[in-house]
């Protein structure tokens, strides 16, 4: 299903790429926050597990009211979140010039889009470039619960990037190269989520990343939510618990052996770094600790730093 004429290659033009899943509740006043962009041109690509025809009917209605928007719509794998829009980024043809996430049931801040564009337009544009950022929690009436997401302060690297995710796909947007390291590095497998591999493949390709501390993304806390927010104390209870009952391994196994199959992308840094923190996985408890120093891995907090050398001597890394 497409509606809206073609687009060309302008200045400020973006493609959106949203996963939705049974979202038409939601739906419209996503779409809303996106119809107050002041960035014009703005081509939406989704990709929907619905098992009803509600989420594509709620689109194909409310985008007649909106101008400058193409709307392409597509079944997704119903293999859920992240398969779905792994199939959003590989099934996209990149004619745009940026490229941005979106959820199905957040708000969308006026200047969300042109912040972002301004700082990506910024660099060089074949240089992989990502702007992403905090987020600001809403309940499920759209109202403000007075939170955001965690404020790092230490600037992103592939070093943080190996072993944690410091920004939702709802906050990002990349340029057409970003995009097309993204597209490419997918082709081999599936990674845990599409946000996270995103910011290891940008900066292992020594590419820019911006972290911007000023939210542009309401984020809705709701039931239906496939991920929540990550900032209370039981969420970080619930990290540590993945950490000592092998989940968090599993998802660097899972990483790992995407980033093998995508040498040839990493940067001679990010190979060093990968092949030392992959000696810390595999030797003896003082060997594991004296290559994860040398590897130079991080996370954004004291606690979560500490949680990597918990896991690394219980062999849970």
């Amino acid at each position: 299903m497409e509606v809206g004429g073609d687009m060309k290659d302008k200045p400020n033009d973006l493609t959106i790429l949203m996963a939705t899943y049974e979202g038409e509740k939601f739906l419209q006043s996503q779409l809303a926050s996106f119809a107050e962009q002041d960035t014009q041109h703005i081509q939406i690509n989704v990709s929907d597990d619905s098992r009803s025809d509600r989420t594509r009917d709620a689109l194909s209605e409310q985008i007649k009211d909106f101008r400058n928007y193409d709307l392409h719509y597509s079944e997704g794998p119903r293999k859920g979140f992240v398969e779905n829009f792994r199939a959003l980024i590989l099934n996209c043809t990149p004619q745009t010039r940026y490229f941005a996430f979106s959820d199905q049931d957040d708000i969308w801040l006026p200047d969300k889009t042109s912040r972002s564009l301004t700082w990506l337009q910024e660099q060089p544009s074949d240089v992989p470039a990502l702007y992403c950022g905090r987020t600001q929690m809403i309940d499920q009436d759209g109202r403000d619960m007075r939170r955001l997401s965690p404020l790092f302060s230490r600037a992103p690297a592939f070093k943080n990037a190996l072993v944690q995710s410091i920004a939702g796909g709802n906050t990002m947007t990349m340029n057409r190269a970003a995009f097309v390291l993204l597209k490419r590095s997918l082709v081999k497998g599936t990674p845990i989520s599409h946000d996270w591999w995103a910011y290891i493949m940008v900066t292992g390709a020594g590419g820019a990343i911006k972290y911007d501390p000023q939210p542009l993304t309401l984020y809705r806390q709701h039931g239906d939510n496939i991920v929540g927010e990550n900032s209370s104390y039981a969420a970080r209870a619930a990290r540590l618990q993945m950490v000592m009952d092998g989940t968090w391994r599993r998802w660097q196994d899972v990483h790992l052996k995407l980033l093998a199959d995508n040498w040839e992308e990493l940067t001679p840094d990010a190979q060093s770094v990968t092949n030392s923190f992959m000696e810390a996985r595999r030797i003896s408890p003082i060997g594991r600790l004296n290559w994860l120093r040398q590897s130079g891995v991080w996370r954004q907090t004291k606690f979560g730093t500490a949680s990597l050398y918990i896991a690394t001597l219980a062999g849970r890394l």
